[in-house]
């Protein structure tokens, strides 16, 4: 009986943590997405580009985890920090620059 219960716990165990960080993973980017939008509406109300995600509560509904920084010029999210577990891949600026993103 408490080999059974072993080998359940030594299969289970590492799944649930692997479910966990698939799960914020999920989350951190879809913040992204939501920082990305409320970004545009900024630039929209603005005619310019936020320096920091500080500067969107006005267009985001409740908190963020993550704070985000912008090209000032496009409006790339570039930078982000926040997100424990989690690694920022820097987007790049410029005309033909890039969005970061978070990865594992």
């Amino acid at each position: 009986m408490i080999a059974i219960i072993g080998i359940i716990a030594a299969v289970v165990i590492p799944n649930v943590y692997s479910f966990r960080i698939a799960g914020e993973l999920a989350a951190a980017r879809e913040e992204v997405g939501n920082v990305k939008t409320a970004a545009l509406a900024y630039h929209a109300n603005n005619s310019a580009w936020p320096s920091s995600s500080s500067q969107l509560t006005a267009f985001l509904a409740g908190n963020i985890t993550g704070t985000y920084g912008f090209d000032k010029n496009y409006g790339w999210v570039i930078n982000g920090t926040g997100w424990s577990g989690l690694n920022w891949q820097s987007g790049t600026t410029g005309v033909k620059g890039t969005h970061g993103k978070w990865v594992r």
